[in-house]
């Protein structure tokens, strides 16, 4: 049994018992006084349980109901017994209590008849996409480094995520193949800390673009829809998506304009890890800290050495650069 039931079963013990003893105390016979005890302590516990299930929002809304119910009540039953039929003071409790019980009842009612109209407009209100927001695709949560911007600062506003995007993620996260299943079970990791960092912030977006099948398209009919910038690290998603006028942040190209600048003549350490393509010049291959690739002539017999090597060219293309270097010492 959990600590919750038996804190329950204490919890009725003792009101039952209190409940009893002042039943007793005022003169009710003693079966009435466990009958009447029994009743309101099952109703507590009852009640307790009902709101146990309720989110904070829901008993918000249904106390403010029947607080709004009981005034209503009261106003129309202070009406009634300006008739003079339902002026006599033993009616005017009993009209109270029917014009009360009547009203509350009704608005109670009401609330509860819309309900899931309630919550879906609450949903919807949530996973808006406002000015400023930034769609996030899968590409980018899988590649992880948005926490990264996102815990220094460098995106501010809202990030909004498609429910179609959480569902590409988790079919992924549940791929035979193990690279796969790896990389959707990252992106989940991912997804779980940008809840944490950004709280409200974080929108899940119910919408879900119909007449589009393919996720690049919905993130991209989504993205004009709304003004929203996209945020990815796919090449090739980028292009298809600034033809079409919506505006893209590749994390990608981020990197790449944040590297350190090279330039000819300038010394660096690299260490050598492999051949490099051109045996016939005896080319090594190693690479910078922010995974920058250097191809050095001549180094191919330095492999699994730290060496000092001189640039004398920076290879820019679209997927990143590379630099090509020289021996320390050689022209």
């Amino acid at each position: 049994m959990s600590w919750l039931n038996i804190r329950r079963i204490i919890v009725f013990i003792v009101l039952f018992g209190l409940i009893a003893f002042v039943g007793i105390r005022v003169h009710l016979s003693y079966y009435l006084a466990v009958a009447v005890a029994f009743f309101i302590s099952y109703s507590i516990i009852a009640l307790e349980k009902l709101l146990y299930r309720r989110t904070l929002r829901e008993v918000a809304i249904y106390l403010a109901t029947i607080i709004s119910g009981a005034i209503l009540g009261s106003f129309i039953g202070f009406l009634i017994i300006q008739f003079p039929l339902f002026r006599r003071p033993e009616t005017r409790g009993w009209i109270f209590l029917i014009t009360n019980t009547a009203t509350i009842y009704l608005f109670v009612a009401y609330i509860l008849s819309r309900k899931d109209e309630i919550i879906k407009s609450k949903e919807k209100s949530k996973g808006e996409i406002r000015k400023y927001t930034k769609i996030v695709d899968t590409s980018a949560l899988i590649d992880g480094r948005i926490v990264d911007m996102v815990e220094l600062g460098f995106l501010e506003g809202n990030l909004a995520i498609p429910a179609f995007v959480l569902k590409e993620l988790q079919n992924i996260a549940d791929s035979k193949d193990p690279d796969k299943r790896e990389k959707g079970r990252r992106g989940m990791e991912m997804l779980d800390k940008l809840k944490e960092l950004l709280k409200d912030r974080l929108l899940i977006v119910r919408e879900d673009m119909p007449g589009r099948h393919d996720v690049d398209e919905k993130l991209i009919e989504l993205a004009r829809k709304t003004g929203a910038k996209l945020i990815t690290t796919d090449y090739n998603l980028k292009k298809v998506a600034e033809h079409q006028g919506v505006f893209v942040l590749n994390v990608n190209e981020l990197t790449e304009r944040l590297k350190l600048p090279l330039n000819s003549g300038d010394l660096i350490k690299i260490k050598i890890v492999r051949e490099g393509k051109e045996r016939d010049k005896k080319q090594g291959v190693g690479y910078l800290v922010d995974g920058t690739m250097v191809v050095v002539d001549g180094a191919s017999s330095y492999i699994g050495q730290e060496i000092e090597v001189v640039v004398h060219s920076v290879l820019q293309t679209e997927t990143g650069r590379i630099v090509f270097a020289r021996l320390k010492g050689e022209m």
